[in-house]
């Protein structure tokens, strides 16, 4: 029989049924207020009502029913699933799985071999990942990777599962004896609709930009169907080949700049070379021209020094001192 949960105690749990009959039930731990359940047709009700409680009651229970039942199925977060099968998993607000879609054919391989639907998210993760592993998309002797990608209404969720599921996803892994590496990325709605669009996974979408940033010409037609390691092991060459690039050009700048430094310093001694040079030769001019002035003082001390000279040899021709000749020295 239908109920839906309409109070939770510690030990004990209040349901409202199709009679609109209040039932106290066991609480089991897993109850949701407004989730409809099913319980045994003959647990005892808390109490008799009148027709016309009753029949409100019953108004009240197709009403809490009925949003019981709509946020059930309302799609409230997305986690796409991308080894080399890409499946995206719906779940609602209870983070049970309310749809599974495969996003390519290995995708529908896998899913033809398990059923998740209804299940919780984290036990769906899990069983795709055994599922994988059992058509060979995983191994233990070459590594792989899982790529998660999730999405939602509430951010806070998408937080919490973001944790939950990568170390739920990591310890299946291990449990399993598989190498694989684990990635789990956020994005928003826009982006989780752009990918759909395209026809691809977010989480593909999100590795093929990074991929494009490194290496412009990547195709995004011919990445479509790559298993997320192929993609992987290409940004890594792409982003070592691109350092490599980078710093080969940054050495090569760095050259022509002490190229040029060493040029500019030769260019500057030159320089100073060329103006000390025009300085000397303007000094050595202005010495050798100087004013009619000063050659006429210049003349003038010259021509003293000369009638100076003649005086003293007339002085000594007087008093016979004169220079001697050889008929002298005999």
């Amino acid at each position: 029989m239908k109920a839906v949960v309409m109070e939770i105690h510690n030990k004990h749990a209040v349901v409202l049924d199709k009679q609109g009959c209040f039932i106290k039930i066991k609480n089991t731990g897993n109850l949701e207020v407004g989730a409809e359940i099913d319980i045994a047709a003959n647990v005892s009700r808390v109490g008799s009502m009148r027709k016309a409680a009753s029949i409100a009651a019953a108004l009240v229970f197709m009403l809490v029913a009925a949003a019981g039942v709509y946020s059930y199925n309302m799609p409230y977060s997305y986690v796409n699933v991308d080894i080399n099968p890409s499946i995206e998993i719906t779940s609602n607000i209870f983070d049970r799985i309310i749809r599974v879609e495969a996003l390519n054919n290995d995708g529908e391989k896998v899913l033809n071999k398990i059923d998740i639907k209804s299940k919780a998210v984290n036990e769906g993760i899990a069983k795709l990942v055994s599922a994988a592993a059992g058509e060979g998309y995983l191994s233990s002797e070459s590594q792989g990777a899982v790529m998660l990608t999730i999405s939602g209404i509430s951010d806070e969720k998408v937080s919490k599962l973001e944790s939950e599921l990568k170390a739920l996803t990591e310890q299946e892994i291990k449990a399993d004896n598989l190498k694989a590496e684990v990635i789990v990325e956020k994005v928003d709605m826009k982006q989780h609709d752009d990918a759909k669009k395209v026809g691809v996974s977010p989480g593909k979408m999100l590795l093929m930009e990074r991929l494009k940033e490194v290496q412009p010409e990547a195709k995004l037609e011919e990445l479509k169907d790559a298993p997320v390691k192929a993609i992987m092991k290409s940004i890594r060459e792409a982003k070592k080949d691109y350092k490599d690039k980078k710093e080969v050009k940054e050495n090569k700048n760095k050259d022509s700049k002490k190229i040029m430094d060493k040029i500019e310093k030769q260019e500057d001694t030159e320089q100073k070379w060329r103006n000390n040079s025009i300085k000397n030769q303007s000094q050595i001019k202005d010495k050798n021209v100087s004013s009619p002035q000063t050659q006429t003082q210049e003349g003038k001390e010259e021509k003293d020094k000369k009638d100076n000279n003649k005086e003293q040899l007339n002085e000594n021709k007087s008093k016979g001192i004169g220079p001697r000749n050889k008929n002298n020295r005999k």
